[in-house]
């Protein structure tokens, strides 16, 4: 055996030990990744159904000429109370010809939490105009 056959060796257990950590950091950030993108999709969800509620009953008071922003609003939390995570947070605003909900649904990373990430939020507004019918 020559001492080539020793260094050939060598080399490929160095190069595997630099690239194997970056390997599980981008599988990390797609596993994450992902896991980000679901919480993206419920609270726009919640926030969409939350919004589209609220304006759907504001409408009726509305047609009469009472205001309704108070009751959009109590329609619009009452909806996603039953859709939200545990630790999910909603506000929802009214203005004068419309309504928006915005919630926040942190969830646990899954590999990142190695290096210390140890959630990610995922965010969803949703705006709607009080219309009369």
């Amino acid at each position: 055996m020559t001492s080539g056959d020793f260094s050939r060796g060598a080399s490929f257990s160095v190069a595997m030990t630099l690239i194997l950590p970056l390997v599980l950091l981008m599988g990390g950030l797609a596993v994450d990744g992902a896991v980000k993108a679901r919480a993206a999709r419920h609270a726009v969800t919640v926030a969409s159904a939350a919004s589209r509620a609220g304006c759907e009953r504001a409408s009726g008071p509305m047609l009469v000429g009472h205001p309704a922003g108070e009751l959009a609003s109590s329609v619009a939390r009452s909806t996603a109370q039953g859709m939200l995570e545990p630790d999910s947070t909603m506000t929802v605003t009214t203005s004068g010809d419309g309504l928006t909900v915005h919630v926040d649904e942190p969830r646990e990373t899954i590999v990142l939490n190695v290096v210390g990430m140890d959630h990610v939020t995922g965010r969803g507004d949703a705006t709607c105009s009080f219309a009369r019918r």
